[in-house]
């Protein structure tokens, strides 16, 4: 008795195979990844033998897991593929640009067929995988194959060989719940969670040796219903889990860890509450003051911890960038060097998602605006090789990602008449260079005469600042004629949380974020600089400091009412007076993105409920530098 069509098993059993289905392809989408990665490493150095070596062990992995979940045009590719690279590795093919192309290619029909099992079917999509794999075998017919093929066999090589079908065999084991050496049986596994007996397990191993040869243990316990398909499951994990003494990790879906998020944020606004109800209502003794700083400093571990879950690494939208860079480059038929640092930074994953596209828009900008010609850069004393650099930091709780390029700057005189002919700006007003480069990301705006696949379109940049706005986070851009431009991303790195100063601004209560506040005094009359009888600057302890009145920051009629408070903002070593009536307090917060009400107020970067309920702003510190530079 033999089952081989997976329509026709139980539901059960095909619950097993979809979950180890499941398990293939997030392992094949890693070994997919890697290959990727590599594969821009094996452009830049294709002699570079350990790049060829990863590249042909993951094939050769992916290979023998679809051999195993029966998904056998990833396997036919991974083989052709794998084979490609043994040549190259072997130094029977020469690496070059087509071959990264053809690795490439079969990477991407490997990622659609594992985010779309259906594509098997299609007979459009099989069609151009034959077309693949024909390619693949004309780069296989090289003059030497016999001379390979004849070869005798070369140790170290020999060595990787079974080093990778070893890696490869534990892999095939692992999905089916077998793995050599000292590691419990599926069926002892279940004998100790009490869900199957001795006698059962004797049963089903006879069961399988007669009537299931191609089975494993567990499918046969479920087809046989001796077993429920969660407990098999969960005996295959347990099986897992003891063969590795790493650190062990479990799936968690990312609506759970959004929910856990958004509920130690209503707990945070609720313990705030609690606090001030208690301070006003109550005399606090010692006692109840340290249980409620114990409860407050609770809070706020879990809510680090909560907040720690939905952290990741910005290396999956970096890899993806480089390799839209790549293509952008080809397809272009630029000379350019692409390169990223800092993809280890990490970010709140609701931030991550959405990157993606702005950033795609600013390198494609980068590639086909910002590097000239190779004969213009030759002309001008230029490397004929354009730079193209995206990297990522963080700095002061945020995130900074920049895409810097050391192409021939933004064209001031040219993107101004663009404008200007386009209605986008008042013909009447004269504007600085920073202010023209702004331009660049107004809806409609474009410089290029003919649209084509990758610019021209009057879409693209304008996406970007919408997009980073929405996350609460700005787009600054630097550029010099001739010498390149610099475009800056400022993102929180996450949206849940900020050690905030509470202050109080004509009857209104503000938050300033406490990592930027330096001092906070009380001003003397003889600690004011005046120019032309107005309050310009104020000496604190020798250093003659900006002033910023509150219609200065508002947009408001002076007042001549005396400040109570000045706070000392400082700002990447630089300081600014901002006038307060009184300070609040400081306490956590928890940041909401700002509504379409308050969408207009520049100097607004978030709001949050304080502890009365009441709805406060966010300051943002940075626009107050640049209104005083202003002024």
């Amino acid at each position: 008795m033999h089952m081989k069509d997976n329509e026709n098993l139980p539901e059960s059993k095909q619950e097993v195979e979809n979950e180890f289905l499941e398990d293939f392809i997030v392992e094949a989408s890693e070994h997919i990844e890697n290959i990727e990665m590599n594969v821009f490493t094996f452009e830049k150095e294709p002699e570079n033998e350990e790049v060829i070596h990863s590249m042909f062990r993951s094939f050769h992995t992916v290979k023998g897991l679809a051999g195993f979940v029966e998904q056998a045009l990833i396997e036919n590719i991974a083989h052709k593929t794998e084979t490609l690279l043994d040549y190259c590795r072997k130094k029977i093919l020469k690496p070059d640009k087509n071959i990264a192309n053809i690795i490439l290619t079969s990477a991407d029909y490997i990622k659609k067929i594992c985010e779309d099992t259906s594509l098997c079917g299609d007979e459009s999509f099989l069609e151009e995988i034959d077309k693949h794999l024909q390619k693949l075998a004309q780069e296989e017919k090289c003059p030497d194959k016999q001379a390979f093929e004849e070869s005798p066999p070369n140790p170290e090589i020999e060595e990787l060989t079974f080093e990778s079908t070893k890696e490869n065999s534990e892999n095939n084991e692992k999905l089916a719940g077998k793995l050599p050496g000292n590691t419990p049986k599926i069926g002892e596994i279940l004998v100790e969670e009490k869900k199957l007996d001795p006698g059962e397990v004797a049963g089903i191993l006879e069961k399988q040796q007669k009537d299931y040869p191609d089975f494993k243990f567990g499918e046969v316990a479920i087809y046989e219903e001796k077993a429920q398909p969660k407990d098999v499951l969960n005996a295959v994990k347990k099986q897992q889990a003891k063969t590795s003494a790493k650190e062990e990790y479990m799936r968690i879906s990312t609506e759970k860890v959004d929910n856990l998020v958004d509920m130690v944020g209503e707990l945070v606004i609720t313990q705030s509450l609690v606090e001030q109800f208690a301070i006003s209502n109550f005399e606090s003794g010692k006692s109840f003051t340290n249980n409620l700083g114990r409860m407050a400093r609770i809070t706020k571990d879990l809510q680090n911890l909560a907040m720690y879950l939905r952290m990741v690494p910005l290396k999956s939208t970096f890899q993806k960038i480089t390799r839209i860079a790549r293509d952008t480059i080809n397809e272009l038929e630029k000379d350019i060097d692409f390169s990223t640092s800092g993809d280890d930074t990490e970010i709140d994953r609701m931030v991550t998602e959405k990157l993606l596209d702005p950033l795609v828009h600013l390198v494609k900008n980068s590639v086909s605006h910002g590097i000239e010609s190779e004969e213009k850069r030759i002309k001008e004393e230029k490397p004929s090789t354009g730079s193209v650099r995206l990297c990522a930091y963080n700095k002061r709780g945020n995130i900074y990602i920049e895409i810097n390029d050391d192409g021939g700057g933004i064209n001031t005189e040219k993107v101004y008449q663009k404008a200007l002919d386009k209605g986008l700006i008042d013909p009447n007003r004269s504007y600085s260079d920073s202010e023209i480069h702004e331009f660049i990301m107004l809806p409609g705006f474009s410089t290029m005469e003919v649209a084509n696949n990758i610019s021209g379109r009057g879409v693209g940049l304008d996406v970007v600042r919408t997009e980073i706005q929405k996350n609460g986070g700005k787009v600054e851009i630097h550029s010099e004629k001739g010498r390149g431009s610099t475009f800056t991303l400022k993102i929180p790195v996450n949206h849940a949380i900020l050690n905030g100063t509470v202050v109080n601004i004509k009857d209104s209560n503000y938050i300033i974020p406490t990592l930027n506040i330096k001092q906070i005094i009380q001003p003397k009359e003889e600690q004011w600089v005046y120019v032309k009888n107005v309050r310009s600057k104020i000496n604190v302890r020798g250093e003659i400091i900006p002033f910023l009145p509150v219609s200065g920051l508002f947009g408001t009629q002076p007042e001549d009412e005396e400040p109570a408070l000045i706070v000392i903002i400082e700002l990447e070593q630089k300081y600014l007076a901002l006038p307060v009536k009184n300070v609040i307090g400081r306490q956590e917060i928890v940041v909401k993105p700002v509504s379409e009400n308050f969408s207009g107020l520049d100097y607004i970067s978030g709001m949050s409920i304080l502890g009365d309920g009441k709805v406060s702003l966010i300051l943002d510190v940075e626009v107050m530098f640049k209104k005083k530079g202003a002024n």
